[in-house]
């Protein structure tokens, strides 16, 4: 019932835009930097999360992102190849 109730209240607008995004084939891209510099990023974004995840968890001296279209994300490896694999999603 809960996922229903997000679902109705996402805007269609966004939903054409995330099949757009998926059709689209955006490829991740990976991109590197230096620790400190990755922190300075995360919160001048504010994703303060994301750098109690770089304090804790990166042991390297650099810290590798994956980008898909506009998204931005830390991981260690990349999630998918290509944004025209996704299927199908619900949100």
């Amino acid at each position: 019932m809960r996922d229903a109730a997000v679902h109705a209240r996402r805007p269609r607008k966004n939903r054409k835009e995330n099949a757009r995004t998926c059709r689209t084939g955006f490829a991740e891209r990976a991109q590197y930097l230096p620790k400190p510099e990755a922190l300075e990023f995360y919160k001048k974004s504010n994703q303060m999360f994301k750098c109690e995840l770089v304090e804790e968890k990166v042991t390297e001296p650099t810290v590798s992102f994956y980008t898909t279209g506009k998204f931005i994300d830390f991981a260690a490896a990349p999630h998918i190849p290509s944004t025209k694999r996704i299927q199908a999603f619900k949100l």
